[in-house]
């Protein structure tokens, strides 16, 4: 599944997981990390308020997998294959938050840095 959405341009997260009694998967669910809709947890009181701003966007992709219990067969039994989001399968890498890492090249010489010089972590 992670190889499908990194190929079409999304992300693919793990929803639900439904297990047998005897610890194997019986159900999983994956949807775009763009699904679902945000719940803000706003007080009365306003100066407790923070404005922040929320990717959800209720993008209605999604794929169920079913296994029966004495089984090594695994079913796709709903499969939505439509969003209401830009897609980016080109450059998945670039723009996608998930696929985004500093180098290690890099962490080593920030670690070296604060380690050794005179370089504070904030800077």
């Amino acid at each position: 599944m992670k190889a499908f959405g990194k190929k079409n341009g999304f992300t693919i997260i793990k929803k639900r997981l439904g297990q047998h009694k005897d610890g194997n998967i019986k159900h999983r669910s994956f949807g775009c990390e763009f699904g679902g809709h945000y719940q803000s947890h706003k007080q009365v009181d306003i100066n407790s308020h923070r404005n922040c701003k929320t990717k959800r966007l209720q993008c209605p992709w999604n794929a169920n997998f079913n296994r029966t219990q004495n089984s090594q067969i695994i079913k796709l039994t709903t499969f939505n294959n439509s969003h209401n989001h830009t897609l980016f399968p080109a450059d998945t890498e670039k723009y996608l938050p998930k696929y985004r890492y500093i180098p290690d090249d890099v962490l080593k010489e920030v670690q070296f840095l604060t380690e050794y010089g005179n370089l504070a972590i904030t800077t």
